[in-house]
């Protein structure tokens, strides 16, 4: 038999085994999964993501890149915690879950995005399912008691809205919508100059219109991160233009706090900002399972300092029937509760990495770091394939092409024309 012909046998099925992944991937994690659930087929994520071995077997390499040392390191930190606690293998074996799962998913999110031919249309079919998360979120608001009563899994009124996304996962849904904006806002789009504003806008509202308040509270940093980068605020007419939208925000007000859905949201996100919060912490009850960020925050701070935790699965097992034992359901918690500091640290290292991954545009990697880490204040993110997925698919579209436009060339890439001050 020719060589050659096996050869490139070999090379087909290895390409179309990574496509068929990432189909699977992008049908679950951003399209059907949601349905699925609704409709009574349960949807397993670590198994879903964990089917993307395969992609790595068939396209094994021996070389070892720096994210991958930094998870053999936090692999490492992982078995002494263990081994210092005495925890079971069983124990390490699901914690270790969330290092296969995540690196599986950026592993894929990378071989797809290697070919430069593969590039710009999953970015246009990634802002096509941005762009269509707005009318689904409209619909799951509107008609959310119907909703509730077809669906085959509980659904509470704060969980309705996930747009296409896993159910009651809107922070997966934010957190990819946030890295679109952000690809929007920094990278150069072959799409007309008002297109590309209007999915900006679109993508941004369909943000506000999910449930993840710490994201919501991201992306306004984030916007007037980007404004203070952009524009000169010495020139007379960006001066006007901010204090526009400023005093048509002050005029709204009234009108604003009318409509419930916005009242709550503006009620909900100001608690994180109101000093008397903390005099309303339970700690009994986040002992014993209770969620309350604001209790962790107090209860790790009272606690002594953990440099390698108190073992992995010790506060949060997903296969027992007692998954948390105290509420520390943010990675930053969880984390830090069972392999300590040095493993909590690994894991944004890891994170930052993966966002980092070969682009040079710093308000990019910034802006979606920072919303990663305000995301793990509330979520394990790390044992979500969902939302490493989209941060490794997202931040790996940026591998070669400028993200900023400068001075004498043409600015048609975001809104309102004004040059970088």
């Amino acid at each position: 038999m020719n060589i050659s012909i096996v050869r490139d046998f070999i090379k087909d099925c290895t390409r179309y085994t990574s496509l068929a992944i990432f189909l699977l991937y992008l049908s679950i994690f951003y399209l059907f999964g949601g349905l699925f659930e609704m409709i009574g087929i349960p949807i397993n994520l670590t198994i879903i993501s964990v089917l993307g071995i395969i992609v790595y077997v068939v396209n094994f390499n021996s070389k070892i890149g720096n994210i991958e040392i930094y998870y053999i390191i936090l692999l490492f930190i992982i078995i002494v915690s263990a081994i210092k606690n005495y925890s079971s293998l069983f124990d390490v074996v699901v914690f270790s879950r969330a290092l296969v799962s995540s690196f599986i998913v950026f592993f894929v999110a990378r071989l797809i995005v290697s070919n430069k031919k593969y590039r710009k249309y999953i970015l246009y079919t990634f802002l096509f399912i941005g762009c269509l998360q707005l009318p689904v979120l409209i619909i799951q608001r509107l008609f959310h008691p119907f909703l509730r009563s077809f669906s085959a899994v509980p659904i509470s009124d704060v969980d309705i809205v996930f747009g296409t996304f896993i159910v009651k996962n809107d922070p997966s849904m934010s957190i990819f919508l946030i890295g679109l904006i952000l690809i929007l806002m920094y990278k150069k789009i072959d799409m007309s100059y008002w297109l590309q504003n209007l999915i900006l806008f679109v993508l941004t509202l369909s943000v506000f219109l999910g449930n993840s308040q710490i994201l919501n509270i991201s992306l306004i940093i984030i916007w007037i991160y980007f404004f203070y980068i952009k524009y000169d605020f010495g020139k007379l007419k960006n001066v006007i233009f901010i204090i526009v939208i400023f005093l048509t925000i002050i005029g709204s007000y009234q009108f604003i706090f009318k409509i419930p859905f916005v009242a709550d949201k503006i009620e909900r996100i100001s608690y994180y900002f109101n000093p008397n919060s903390f005099d309303q912490i339970d700690l009994s009850s986040f002992q014993e399972g209770g969620y309350s960020r604001l209790a962790a925050i107090y209860y790790y701070s009272n606690q002594p300092f953990k440099l390698i935790g108190d073992g992995p699965s010790r506060y949060y097992n997903p296969v027992s029937n007692e998954e948390y034992k105290v509420g520390n359901k943010g990675h930053i918690f969880t984390f830090y509760a069972e392999v300590g500091f040095l493993g909590l640290l690994l894991s944004y290292i890891i994170v930052y990495k993966i966002i980092a991954f070969k682009s040079w545009n710093k308000h990019f990697i910034l802006s979606y770091f920072f919303a990663a880490f305000m995301l793990s204040l509330t979520t394990n993110f790390f044992t979500d394939p969902t939302i490493m997925f989209s941060i490794s698919l997202i931040s790996s579209l940026n591998i070669t092409e400028p993200m900023i436009v400068f001075y004498g060339e043409k600015e048609n890439n975001l809104l309102f024309n004004f040059r970088m001050g």
